[in-house]
This record gives structure tokens, C-alpha cells and sequence, in this order.
């Protein structure tokens, strides 16, 4: 700002302007420097403009000149880009608490000047064109004048007009684009319902358009709108029940609204509504005026979007906590803001309390203290709360206020003269209606509202006279009501009667406002019978069958359609007026739609197939036009039907638990079945079992039939009157926009990614700034990959031993993205690779961007794909093909995977296959994830035998390239394989835990997926998978097989167990295996490893022949195996064998060791096993009874409980060799002697008996004498 100085010292004396360039600057300054991260970004800023005016200076002699007066211009404008500068600059110091949205604010700011600063570069480039500087110097010797071409500077101006308007237009476009998409995102994360507000908001007078006005010059009023200090700043307005407070709120926000902002300030409300879950408590007020806050103001919308892109909507923005806290801080970060809160009496149970405490106790001292004007209106009745809160802030009461009473009069003229007009009734009869009804509305507009409809809609003018008479002229509204009542229904006729009857009951018990068309529906559908028939809709409109009783408001979306008109009851006191004098049983009316909602969403049309003839009849007939609340509201009115005295009566406790049955796993449960008996727990069952999900499933297919045959079906007006025009909906059940939807599919499609990935980065130029991810750990994850200058991350020292790097594959190995782009602007070709330097043809693939891959520097790869390189490049050599995404997905790199499917490049679809298998055989979850949802038209039943070869052929062909093993988990094939077949997992719900994976012989897809991997190649992909290293599609096959499957034989005899054997992993550590041998027995009941093959080999047989030794394996086959001497291995000679036999002996007394319980499937132990056991000899039972002398004496969990002794004899008996095992056990102390024949002695074995003397013979013929003396002391084998 140097040269700026300079140059304004020569008009010092003339323009005193020069004030309004450095004034700002020093103001700027001293509050920037308070905070080290305000006074950075403001320096940075005022270097970019000393960069733009760095040549001014050369120009300072010609400037003085008389002679150089475009030069003065060109001077002027950039005075007046510095004004405009600076006015953006003091807009974010100036703010209040300005620390806070200092972040949000100076990205707003960088957008408003970057038209400014681009705009001093372009005169910058003007003014160092080479002829003016020549000009220059020229001028600098003599005082030379006017050389330039006046056409040629004119030409200049105009282009740069329109070079600056399109840039600018440019960047409004991009800007505008971006807000919308930053608003629709916080407007879902808020779960904003503009249901029906807009519609008041724009609603028309009451009466004439100045019909209210005099508020403005109410003292109050006055006072309240220019209130400057903390005293004022609040305004009650009340009065009696419908005596117009709503409307005169709409006008009070309309005349603020007009107001310019950037004067008056902003302003929000919110209007409470009694009947509606959405407008009645503190949450959605906050959450609305958040909403308007967002439109009104750029930086709280990008404050707003920081904060809740690293929240769920559903967890962090429900606390109400939280919602203040945000609510607070953006509304006292206004200079001005007015807030009109309606109908706050309306609220329920505590919440005025909550609400005006919370304004009056912490909004208002906070606004106070950070400079903020902030001004409250609340409106509502004095009804004992409010009046008590507000006690102290001044009023306006409507019931005393003049001019009040002569709106009324004034409407109640120009609505009588429109009775009289109809009727033909004189002006005197005219001025007396006015009169009488003025006089008798005490205040209340409604009054003479509902008077005033109801004489309009009379039939007659013989029943307008008879109603005018004096003793039958209502005298407050409650009579006023009565005589509705008694026209629309008590003198109606029946068939009247009962449709009024119904609608308001409907009306008066909803949790929130109905549209036509589902009030309609109700009167269409027999739930209990599955039909639609749009015979019985209502001929006329609601407000034709319920006089002035209700309020018709348009709908938001489809304005011009009746079926969308949202009904209401004209006023709360109305419907408590239908409940009081027992016109409408509230009770009932709840118990009623508890019944038709619970058989409604348990009918046949609902748990169909929707491409069923009789679903596609009931979707042709508008059958599901109740389905948007129904599926919201059931349990409501079940909960409502509860608060009965004795109980919700049996006809809802029937229904309910017809719902329960209709979406259980179990129907039979008799937990669900017993409960209609015990009707109280009806309603918590039908939040613990979890149902929703299940309804939310048929609801989206039964929308999605709907949509693909809408078309169709909305060329019958029936059709259209019940189910509506065609809507996109949300099919998340608590989402505000499950039943207003969206216009188009594309709309709903981002609206339903905010869902499934609502964490977004804060960083307006990151990928997931605009994608989001799907949890918080992930959007931590990317952070900590892109985003390493975060203020949050910790701080790390650089070595003072490590040296720069020798070149750009070193600096993308080391992560240094500052070398990395040194490197590439010097010319180093990104798109090399490092063979050329040192390496083999091998490495040729090795790029930059390889090497930052495979070191995982994920900041490094995004400056690589930007600079133009393509992640999904292919590089062969000698058969393999590899590139950095395979490698991103090898290495388990989540965040680059992301960056790279997002990156903008086109990918073969022919490689996703590939991509899945590796990103299973790496055994990351979040790899595979962003592979499955990206792109989503990918057709993964299509592919789904692909990928399963591929994940086999990658196993086998890039086995060297792995960092470990594959893990034995199928939860990854599963996982992927569920997205390919849905239907074949017992719960289609993605939200679900477990895989329930259902082996259906009658389905298809079931059938045809074995078919193609079974009954291909000469059965042998079962084979070959279990006899390589892809453990999780072994796993995975496992549980797609059954036990027949495992007998299938191959490569000339062998089963899948005996590939097992041959092939399995080399080294002896491998305990995948050994998961998956366990797994093929309790398929089978260890009937394959116990089957040998063509050469008569049991599997541990096969085990045993190979070295080193399979130890995992071999335990799990030793345990399991019921013929250990089926043979002696073959083909090697003693010296080998001699070894094999010692590495399975070792191998046992190591299973043994590490767990001494475990037992086979007979219930035998190692011991008794080995005891069995040819190749097993004594020496090694002394050793395990040297882990467990309990051994000795343990029995079998089997029915005949033979003990290890009885083994050792059998096997004593058929091989001389054996002897050494018995005359071990029989010689050991008196103690173990004892226990050991005692035991022997309790077999249930047959011929134990004769075993027991055959024992006694043996330990004579061996004169084992102090066996034989035990044996006599206990009588054993006598």
C-alpha cells in the first residue's frame, strides 16, 4: 500500500476522499489484529491488492501531468475498487461477534472481491503495456500529450465492460449454484416442514388491504421498532381467542420483510399451531428460524454449514441444546434483527415457558452484549402463561384498541354487502347485519368471520331472514358455532350428516393437517376387505360440506389442484367446541383411526408383491392414497386410543397386534399372540419390535410402482383425486420431506444422498464438500488425509537430518506436496515413470502417482488428478495389469479410493469386478463401500459371477503383491453379495445387523447363482477356491452350500476338502484353514473328512505327506478324523516319515497344551485320541499327562463312556506295537491306578464286563504287579 500512499500525496490539497482509502484501512487493522487467524487473512488480502497496483509508481510524473487525464481515470477506478474493497472488509469486522462467524464471513468475502481484485490486475496488464511505459518515460522528459488513439481506448473500455460482465455473471452463476446446494443441504439437516406456512404467510386480508395498519402507529409499536437499547426490545400483542392476532402478525412480518436489510436488519418468525406435531414446540421454531436465517444472510448459511456438516441430523440437530445454542449465536451475530413469534399460547404443555424464558434470559442479555439489535414480538392470548411471562414488557391489547373495532366494522361491511347482494336484501337490512354483527364480535374478528360464511352459505333467503332474528342471532361465537352445527348437520340429511360427521372428527384427531385427497381415501377404502372404490368420494369440496367450520389452504407445490388443499378447523376453538358438547368423541375418533390405520397397513394390497394383478389393481384404484399418513401416524392413535380409562378397547389392541403379526419374522410369537390379552402393552410393543423398517420397505415399493406407472394412471381422474400428482418422495418415514416430496426424481436423488451421506467437509473446494461421507470417523479420516493444516490436528517437528528431495518420485514417496509442486512447475513430468531413472522393467508402472498411492498421501494424489492424471490408467507388463486405483484399494487407502471415484475421470465399468475382488481380498469395509455405491448404475447382479472368478484369479495370479493373507471373514463377500441379490437375506432392510443369509431352494436367483459356480469348469471352482488363499469366498461358498455340495467330486476323485488338504496355504501357520475345515465339518457332520479319496487318503493323510507341516489344519483333521490308522503314509522313505511323524506329534502335544479340553465330535479327548492312535506312541501320552494327568481316567462324552484305557487296548489288541500305551497307563501310582479303573469299570460299553477281565489278564501276563493288587483291592475284573 506503499505506492498507494505515494500517489494520493499529489491530490492531498484536492481530494479530501483520500480520507475513505486509509480510514478504513487503519479501522480494518486494529480490529483484524486482535486475532492472529483475522490479521493473517487481512494481510494476505492487502498483498494481493499492493500486487495489483505495483507498477503505479513508474506512472508517478505522468500522473501530474495536465496531459494525462485517462491515466487520472484509470486512477479513479482504482480508488473506487479499493472503496468497494473496504466496504466488504468493515462488513466482516463490523458484524457483531465477528470472531465466531469470522471463518464463514471472510468466505463470503473472498467471493464479493475477487471481481475487485481481478479487475486491478486487468489494469495492472493495461498499464504495463509496453507502449504506455514507453509513453511513460517519454512523458517523463517532457510534459507530451494525448498519444494515445481515442478509438482504441473506447474499444479497450467496452471489452473490458464485457470481459468483466461475464466474469462476474460467471462467478454469480457458480456462487449461486453453490448456495443453493449449501441451503437444500442444512434445509434437510434441519428436517424443515413447510407444510401449509408459506400459505398463511401469503393468505389474503381479511378485509381491505389497509385492514390493519393502524399497529404501525400504535405508541407501542413505534416504540418497539425503534427500540435501540435493551429496554423495549420485547412487545406482547394479545387478545381474546379469534380476535385476529394472526392476521395482524402477517402484516406486521410482511411490512418488516419489505424493509431493506442491509438497513433494518432481518427478519424471522414462526407460527405455532395447536393441531400440528411440526408447529408446536421449541424445536421447530428454532429449526425454522434457522431455516430463514439461511436465506437472509451468506454467512450465517456458511457458518451453519461448518458447523452441521460433521453432524447427523438425526442425533446431533434433535437436542434442543444445540439448536439454541446455534439459534443464539446466529441471530445476535445480526447488527438488526426482529423476531414475530404467533400463536405461542397454542404451544403445548411447557413450552412458552422454555421458549420466553430462553429469549428473555439468554438471547436478549447476549444480543445486548454483542452490540446486536434485536427486537421480540410475541402474539398470543392472555391465558395465564404468557400474560405472566410478559407481565413486565410492554402490550398492545387488541379488546381496547379503537381501531381494532373498526376494522372489524369495516369488514363486517363489505362482507354484509355481499350477503345482501346475494340475497336482495335492502341497504337499511344491510346496514343492520353489519351493525348487529360488529357490535356482538366483542373484538373477534373470527366471530364475525364464521357469522359472516355461514349467512353466505345459506340456500335461501327465507333462511337468512329466519336466521337474522334476534332470538336466534348468535351472541358470541361459541353460539356462532351452534348455529353451523345445527345447519350443516342437525338439519341436514343423514347421509350429510355422517360425511360432516367423519371429516371433522378426521380433522379435529390428526397429528397434522389433511390434504383432500386423503380425507377422500378415508371415505374410498375398506381396509379390512383390501379394496378401493373411488365411487364414494365426495362430490363437493370440503369448505361446500363444512361451511365456515373449516379453512381450505393451497398446497406449497401443486397450488392449482383441489385434491391438495390442505383442510383445517377455522380456529382451535372450533374443534374444542365439536369435543365439548359431544358432536365429536375425541377418544373414539382416535380409536376409529388407530383401527383403519393398523388394518389399512396390514391389508393385502400392503404385504403383496406390488407387481401382483390383485397390488397393481389397488394401486389403479388409489388404494394407497393414505399411505403418507398412515405409515407416519399409526402408533399415535393407537398411543391416543390408550388413555381410555380401561384401556385402548379390544378392537385396537386386535388391530395393533394384526400389524405386529402381519411385519414379524416370527407370526407365531406368542409373545405377540398373548398381547391382546394384555392390551396395555400393545403400543410398546409396536415400538420395540421395530416394525417401521419393515413398513418403510413395502412403502418404497409400493411408491416405486406408483412412479414407473404414473403416467398411466394419471390419465384417470380418479386415480389423480385419491393418490395425488406425481411426487418424489423421501421414503425415510421421519424425514419432512416423506410426504411433500420433490418435483423431480434428480431432486429427491441428491436430497436422498444428503441422507446416506450426511457429513460434509467444510472446505467449499473439496470433492466432499458436495458427496459428504457416511459417518463421522470416515469425515475425520478424510481430514486427517486432505486436509493437514486443520487447526485441530497435532503439531509435528521436521527432522533436522532429513534433506530435500532428489526428485518428484522421491517427494511424493516422502509426502511432500510443496517439493511435489516445485518439481512438477520446473517440469517434471507427472505421467513418467521412475524405470526410466534406475529401476526395472518390472517397476515401469511406477508414477508419481503410484508412488503417492502406495504411500498413501492423499493431499499428494488430489494435486496429481487435478494437474490432469487419470487414476484408472491401465499399465501392463507380462500379463499384469495394475494401476494406482487398484493399488489405492490394495493398500486399504479409503480416502483416495474416494478422491479418485470422484475425481472426474471416466472408468471402465469392465474393471469393477476387479476392483471389488481386490477390495475384499484387503479386508477394508470402507474401500468396498465406496466401490458399491459408486456409480450407481453399476449392475451388480450382472457382474456378480465376475467378481467372484476375479476374486479367485486375484488371489491366486497377484498373491505376491499382498501385504498379508486375506482374512477367513466372509462378512465383505457378503456384504457385496447382498447388493447384487437383496432377496436372498431374510431382512431387505439396509439398515440392518447380520447377513441372514436364507438358503431358498425355490428361489432363482438362489439356484442360478449355485448353478453357475458349481456346475461349470468340471465342478471344480469349489475346489480351486479352497485350495488357494481367498479364504473369504471360501468362507463365503460355505455358507451359500449345504451338505450334499461338499460330496461333489473333482479333478479325478477329490473332494473340495482333499484341495483343501493338498493346496492349502504353505507354511504351517496358517490358522484360516484350519476356520475353514471346522467350517466344511459342521456342515457336514465331518462326513468329508472322514471320505478318502481315489487313493483311499483320509484328508490328515493328505496333510501329513507335505512339509512343512499344515499344524492348524492338521489339529482341527486329528480331532475330527474317526479312522487315524486308516494308513501309514506312502512313496517316501523311513527317514521321512520318520520326520512327518514327529512334526504331528509335536503338532498334538501343542493343541493339547494350549487348550487340554477340547474334544472331537465323538466327545473324545487328544489324549484318548492319541491313546487310539498307531502313530502315536507312549512316550508321547507320558508327555501329555505331563500337561494333564487328569487325563488318564477322563472319559468320553459319549454314551458308552470309554475311557483312554480302553482305547489304548483296542488298539493293544489289533497292533503289537501298542503295548507300551496300556502297560503305561496300568503303571502308573495307586492313586491315578485307582481312578483309572474305577472309570474303566463305569463304561456303559457292551461286553464291559469282559473288558474288565481281559485288562486283569493283561497286567498278569505283563506281571505288572501293582496294577494287579489294585485290581484285587477293588474287586475290578473278578
Amino acid at each position: 500500500m506503499k505506492h498507494i500512499e505515494q500517489l494520493v500525496s499529489i491530490f492531498l490539497n484536492v481530494h479530501e476522499v483520500v480520507a475513505f482509502v486509509w480510514g478504513p484501512i487503519k479501522l480494518a487493522l486494529i480490529a483484524a489484529a486482535v486475532w492472529a487467524d483475522s490479521i493473517k487473512q487481512l494481510l494476505d488480502a492487502y498483498e494481493e491488492i499492493g500486487e495489483a497496483l505495483s507498477n503505479l509508481a513508474f506512472f508517478h510524473t505522468l500522473i501530474k501531468s495536465n496531459g494525462a487525464e485517462h491515466l487520472k481515470r484509470a486512477l479513479e477506478d482504482y480508488f473506487s475498487d479499493i472503496l468497494r474493497f473496504h466496504q466488504c472488509v468493515l462488513g466482516v469486522f463490523s458484524r457483531p461477534n465477528w470472531k465466531t462467524f469470522f471463518k464463514a464471513a471472510w468466505g463470503s468475502f473472498r467471493r464479493q472481491v475477487e471481481p475487485i481484485i481481478r479487475a486491478l490486475k486487468l489494469r495492472q496488464e493495461k498499464l504495463s503495456h509496453e507502449r504506455l511505459q514507453a509513453h511513460a518515460i517519454h512523458q517523463g522528459v517532457q510534459d507530451f500529450r494525448g498519444h494515445a488513439d481515442d478509438r482504441f481506448d473506447k474499444l479497450e473500455a467496452d471489452l473490458d465492460k464485457i470481459r468483466n460482465a461475464l466474469t462476474s455473471e460467471c462467478l454469480k452463476r457458480q456462487t449461486s449454484v453453490e448456495d443453493q446446494g449449501m441451503k437444500e443441504f442444512l434445509e434437510d439437516k434441519l428436517n424443515i416442514s413447510r407444510f401449509g406456512s408459506r400459505s398463511r404467510l401469503d393468505s389474503p386480508e381479511l378485509s381491505s388491504p389497509s385492514a390493519g395498519d393502524w399497529i404501525f402507529q400504535h405508541p407501542n409499536f413505534q416504540a418497539w421498532e425503534m427500540a435501540t437499547a435493551s429496554q423495549g426490545n420485547v412487545l406482547f400483542l394479545n387478545g381474546s381467542p379469534g380476535a385476529g392476532k394472526t392476521t395482524l402478525a402477517m402484516k406486521v412480518i410482511r411490512y418488516l420483510s419489505g424493509k431493506d436489510p442491509s438497513i433494518h436488519g432481518s427478519t424471522v418468525h414462526f407460527l405455532f399451531k395447536h393441531d400440528d406435531d411440526d408447529r408446536k414446540s421449541a424445536k421447530p421454531m428454532l429449526r425454522t428460524i434457522l431455516a430463514q436465517l439461511i436465506q437472509q444472510d451468506e454467512t450465517i448459511m456458511r457458518y451453519l454449514y461448518e458447523k452441521s456438516a460433521p453432524m447427523s441430523s438425526n442425533l446431533e440437530l434433535s437436542s434442543l441444546s444445540t439448536l439454541q445454542d446455534l439459534t443464539r449465536e446466529c441471530l445476535t451475530s445480526q447488527r438488526s434483527v426482529s423476531i414475530v413469534l404467533d400463536g405461542l399460547d397454542e404451544c403445548a404443555e411447557n413450552e412458552p415457558n422454555v421458549i420466553v424464558t430462553w429469549f428473555l434470559d439468554k438471547v436478549l442479555p447476549s444480543a445486548a452484549s454483542r452490540g446486536c439489535h434485536l427486537k421480540l414480538l410475541v402474539c398470543g392470548q392472555r391465558d395465564g402463561r404468557l400474560d405472566q411471562l410478559l407481565s413486565a414488557q410492554p402490550q398492545i391489547r387488541l379488546d381496547t384498541v379503537d381501531s381494532h373495532h373498526r376494522d372489524i366494522e369495516e369488514y363486517s361491511k363489505s362482507r354484509a354487502a355481499e350477503i345482501c347482494a346475494r340475497f336482495s336484501q335492502t341497504p337499511e337490512q344491510e346496514e343492520e347485519l353489519a351493525t348487529k354483527v360488529a357490535k356482538t364480535s366483542q373484538g373477534m374478528f373470527l366471530y364475525a368471520k364464521v357469522v359472516m360464511s355461514n349467512f353466505l352459505s345459506m340456500d335461501s333467503v327465507d333462511e337468512f331472514e329466519d336466521e337474522m332474528q334476534s332470538d336466534r342471532f348468535p351472541e358470541d361465537l361459541y353460539k356462532a358455532y351452534e348455529r353451523i352445527i345445527l345447519r350443516v348437520l342437525e338439519k341436514s340429511k343423514p347421509s350429510r350428516q355422517k360425511t360432516v360427521k367423519k371429516i371433522l372428527g378426521w380433522i379435529i384427531c390428526s397429528q397434522r393437517p389433511l390434504r383432500w385427497r386423503e380425507i377422500q381415501s378415508m371415505f374410498c377404502i375398506n381396509a379390512e376387505k383390501g379394496t378401493c372404490n373411488p365411487k364414494r368420494r365426495r362430490l363437493d369440496n370440503c369448505k361446500d360440506i363444512c361451511s365456515s367450520l373449516v379453512d381450505v389452504t393451497i398446497c406449497d407445490m401443486f397450488g392449482g389442484l383441489q385434491s391438495e388443499q390442505i383442510i383445517q378447523m377455522v380456529h382451535e376453538t372450533a374443534g374444542r367446541y365439536l369435543v365439548q358438547r359431544g358432536t365429536i368423541d375425541l377418544l373414539q375418533e382416535h380409536a376409529d383411526l388407530a383401527i383403519f390405520c393398523c388394518r389399512y397397513l396390514s391389508s393385502r394390497p400392503f404385504l403383496q408383491d406390488p407387481e401382483t394383478d390383485n397390488a397393481q389393481n389397488a394401486l389403479q384404484s388409489g388404494y394407497f392414497g393414505f399411505l403418507d399418513y398412515a405409515t407416519v401416524n399409526y402408533c399415535y392413535h393407537v398411543e391416543e386410543a390408550q388413555k381410555h380409562v380401561s384401556g385402548p378397547p379390544a378392537d385396537v389392541a386386535s388391530s395393533a397386534v394384526g400389524l405386529l403379526t402381519a411385519y414379524s419374522d416370527n407370526p407365531s410369537n406368542p409373545s405377540i399372540l398373548e398381547m391382546e390379552a394384555c392390551a396395555q402393552i400393545v403400543t410398546t410393543a409396536l415400538r420395540t419390535q421395530s416394525i417401521d423398517a419393515r413398513i418403510q420397505s413395502r412403502v418404497i415399493a409400493i411408491r416405486a410402482a406408483g412412479e414407473s406407472q404414473h403416467r398411466d394412471l394419471s390419465k384417470e381422474s380418479p386415480y389423480l383425486d385419491l393418490s395425488g400428482p406425481l411426487r418424489f418422495k423421501c421414503p425415510r418415514v421421519y424425514c419432512s420431506k416423506f410426504s411433500t416430496g420433490f418435483r423431480s426424481q434428480g431432486t429427491r436423488e441428491e436430497h436422498l444422498n444428503r441422507h446416506e451421506r450426511p457429513y460434509r467437509c467444510s472446505h467449499s473446494d473439496c470433492f466432499l464438500h458436495d458427496v459428504g461421507c457416511e459417518s463421522r470417523e470416515r469425515l475425520e479420516a478424510h481430514h486427517k488425509a486432505f486436509h493437514r493444516d486443520s487447526p485441530n490436528l497435532a503439531v509435528t517437528f521436521p527432522s533436522t537430518k532429513r534433506t530435500k528431495p532428489r526428485d518428484i518420485f522421491d517427494a511424493c514417496r516422502r509426502g511432500n506436496l510443496e517439493e511435489v509442486r516445485r518439481f512438477h512447475l520446473s517440469g517434471a513430468g507427472l505421467n513418467e515413470n521412475e524405470g526410466r531413472l534406475s529401476l526395472t522393467e518390472a517397476e515401469s508402472y511406477v508414477t508419481p502417482l503410484y508412488i503417492a498411492t502406495q504411500a498413501g498421501h492423499a493431499n499428494v494424489c488430489q494435486y496429481i488428478v487435478n494437474q490432469g492424471i487419470n487414476p484408472f490408467r491401465v499399465w501392463n507388463y507380462r500379463g499384469r495389469r495394475w494401476s494406482s486405483m487398484l493399488e489405492a484399494i490394495r493398500r486399504s487407502h479409503a480416502p483416495i479410493v474416494e478422491l479418485f471415484l470422484h475425481a472426474g475421470y471416466e472408468t471402465d465399468i469392465a474393471d469393477f469386478p476387479r476392483y471389488i475382488a481386490v477390495a475384499i481380498l484387503a479386508g477394508h469395509r470402507d474401500t468396498l463401500e465406496h466401490l458399491l455405491g459408486w456409480p450407481s448404475i453399476l449392475d451388480h447382479a450382472a457382474i456378480a459371477e465376475q467378481v467372484a472368478r476375479k476374486l479367485l484369479s486375484s488371489t491366486t495370479l497377484d498373491v505376491k503383491h499382498w501385504p498379508k493373507n486375506p482374512p477367513a471373514d466372509s462378512s465383505l463377500v457378503h456384504a457385496w453379495f447382498r447388493r447384487a441379490f437383496p432377496n436372498l437375506y431374510r431382512d431387505n432392510i439396509p439398515a440392518s445387523t447380520g447377513w441372514s443369509f436364507v438358503k431358498d431352494p425355490g428361489s432363482a436367483e438362489y439356484c442360478a447363482w449355485k448353478k453357475a459356480l458349481l456346475q461349470s469348469n468340471d465342478r471344480s471352482f469349489l475346489h480351486d477356491t479352497l485350495g488357494s488363499k481367498c479364504h473369504p469366498l471360501s468362507l463365503f461358498l460355505l455358507d451359500l452350500l449345504d451338505e450334499d455340495d461338499l460330496q461333489l467330486t473333482a479333478y479325478g476323485g477329490n473332494r473340495p476338502i482333499h484341495s483343501l488338504a493338498v493346496k492349502r496355504c504353505n507354511g504351517g501357520d496358517c490358522k484360516s484353514c484350519a476356520i475353514i475345515v471346522r467350517r466344511v465339518i459342521e456342515i457336514d457332520g465331518g462326513v468329508s473328512v472322514n471320505t478318502p479319496n481315489k487313493d483311499g487318503s483320509l484328508p490328515i493323510d493328505i496333510a501329513l505327506d507335505y512339509r512343512p507341516i499344515p499344524k492348524w489344519v492338521v489339529q482341527v483333521l486329528f480331532l475330527h478324523t474317526d479312522n487315524l490308522n486308516n494308513r501309514e503314509p506312502k512313496g517316501i522313505d523311513l527317514r521321512d516319515h520318520e520326520a512327518i511323524i514327529a512334526d504331528a506329534i509335536s503338532v498334538i502335544v501343542e493343541t493339547c497344551r494350549l487348550d487340554s479340553s477340547t474334544r472331537n465330535h465323538r466327545g473324545q479327548t487328544i489324549f484318548s485320541i492319541a491313546a487310539g492312535t498307531y502313530w502315536i506312541d507312549a512316550k508321547t501320552l507320558d508327555s501329555l499327562l505331563e500337561i494333564d494327568s487328569t487325563f488318564a481316567w477322563t472319559a468320553d462324552n459319549s454314551e458308552d463312556r470309554q475311557t483312554p484305557l480302553h482305547h489304548a487296548m483296542t488298539a493293544t489288541g489289533n497292533n503289537e506295537s501298542q503295548v507300551d500305551k496300556s502297560k503305561l497307563l496300568l503303571s502308573l501310582d495307586q492313586v491315578e491306578l485307582e481312578k483309572i479303573l474305577r472309570a474303566f469299570s463305569a463304561s456303559r460299553m457292551d461286553g464291559n464286563d469282559e473288558a474288565c477281565r481281559n485288562v486283569r489278564r493283561f497286567a498278569k501276563d505283563l506281571a505288572i504287579e501293582r496294577a494287579v493288587t489294585v485290581m484285587d483291592t477293588l474287586g475290578f475284573g473278578l
